[in-house]
C-alpha cells in the first residue's frame, strides 16, 4: 500500500519530466524537462546508444532526486567526472555535460554545465509542492508556486529594449562565470563594453538601424547562447558602423560606471536562485541608467528640447 501511495505522489512530476519530441530544436537533440519548462537541451549520446536512451536516463535520475533531495532547497553543483562536468542535486548526480552538447550552443562544456545548473535550480522547487500532495490540491499548490516564482522576477521591459537587454544579460552571465582576480582585471574594459553597446544600440534605434525585437524576451530565450533569431537581433542592435567605432566610444560618466560595476559586482555576488530572478532587473536598469544620460551635455543640442 505504502509503494502505491508513493507511485501516485511521484507520478504528476513524471509527466512533466518526460522529454517532449516536438520541443527538441533538431532530430538529434532531446528537451530535458522539469516542472514544464525546458532545463537542458542534449545532443550527445554520451555513453549511451542515442540521445533518447541518455535523455530517458536523465529523467529516471530527476525523479529519484525528487524522491530522495530537497528539492524545495536545491544543493546544486558541478563536479567533474571523468574529465566531464556534471551537474549533482545533493549526492545525486543529474547529468554529464558533453562537448558535442557544448558545441551546438557554441560555448564550453562548463559554461553549458553552469547554465544548465542554474535552469535546475530554479525549476526543482516548482516540483516541490507536487510531491508533498496529490490530487486537487497538489495542482493548486503548484499554481501558486509558480505564481510566486513569476511575481518576484517580473519586471517590465518594453519590447523595444529587448535585444539591447539580452546583449547586457550576456554581458553579466559571462562576468559572472569568471574567477575573482581575472574579473577584478577585467572589470574596466567590461564596463566599458556595456556602456558602448547601449549607446551603439541607442544610436541605432534613432537611425532606424534596427529590424525588430527578438522572438524571445531577455532571459526566457530557452536555447543556452539565444536562438538564432535572438542572436541575429541582439547582433543588429549593437551592429556598428565601422570596427573602430566601439574605441571610439568616450569613457562612461564615473555615475554610470558605479552603477555598472555595482550590478556585475551583486550578481556575482549573489545565489543562483537569486541570479536567475534578478538578472533581468538588473540588466535592465543598467540600460535605463545610460539612456539617461543620453540628454545630457555631451549629446549635441540643435535647438530647444521637446517634451
Amino acid at each position: 500500500m505504502k509503494s502505491r501511495i508513493a507511485a501516485s505522489i511521484i507520478a504528476p512530476v513524471v509527466l512533466v519530466l518526460l522529454p517532449v519530441a516536438g520541443m527538441a530544436a533538431n532530430a538529434d537533440a532531446e528537451a530535458i524537462i522539469v516542472a514544464g519548462k525546458v532545463v537542458a537541451r542534449i545532443s550527445s549520446p554520451g555513453q549511451f546508444d542515442s540521445v533518447y536512451q541518455r535523455a530517458a536516463k536523465i529523467d529516471k535520475r530527476i525523479t529519484q532526486a525528487i524522491s530522495v533531495e530537497d528539492v524545495g532547497d536545491p544543493n546544486m553543483y558541478i563536479a567533474e567526472v571523468a574529465k566531464t562536468p556534471a551537474i549533482f542535486i545533493g549526492k545525486t548526480m543529474l547529468m554529464r555535460v558533453y562537448a558535442d552538447d557544448a558545441v551546438r550552443h557554441g560555448i564550453s562544456k562548463w559554461q553549458l554545465a553552469r547554465i544548465w545548473k542554474g535552469n535546475f535550480a530554479a525549476q526543482f522547487p516548482l516540483a516541490e509542492p507536487v510531491i508533498r500532495m496529490s490530487g486537487e490540491e497538489a495542482s493548486r499548490e503548484l499554481a501558486r508556486a509558480q505564481a510566486r516564482t513569476a511575481a518576484a522576477a517580473q519586471v517590465t521591459i518594453p519590447v523595444r529594449d529587448w535585444a539591447i537587454v539580452a546583449v547586457v544579460l550576456d554581458h553579466v552571465s559571462r562576468a559572472r562565470l569568471l574567477s575573482e582576480p581575472v574579473f577584478e582585471r577585467e572589470l574596466p574594459k567590461i564596463t566599458q563594453a556595456i556602456y558602448a553597446d547601449i549607446l551603439q544600440a541607442a544610436s541605432n534605434a534613432r537611425k532606424d538601424m534596427v529590424s525588430g525585437p527578438p522572438p524571445h524576451a531577455p532571459g526566457e530565450c530557452p536555447e543556452p547562447g539565444g536562438c538564432p533569431a535572438c542572436r541575429q537581433a541582439k547582433n543588429a542592435s549593437i551592429q556598428r558602423d565601422d570596427q573602430h567605432a566601439a574605441a571610439a566610444c568616450p569613457p562612461a560618466p564615473r555615475s554610470v560606471q558605479r552603477r555598472i560595476q555595482g550590478g556585475l559586482k551583486l550578481m556575482r555576488s549573489v545565489t543562483e536562485q537569486r541570479y536567475l530572478r534578478d538578472r533581468k532587473m538588473v540588466a535592465y536598469t543598467l540600460v535605463k541608467s545610460v539612456h539617461q544620460t543620453l540628454g545630457r551635455p555631451q549629446r549635441p543640442v540643435r535647438g530647444p528640447r521637446s517634451h
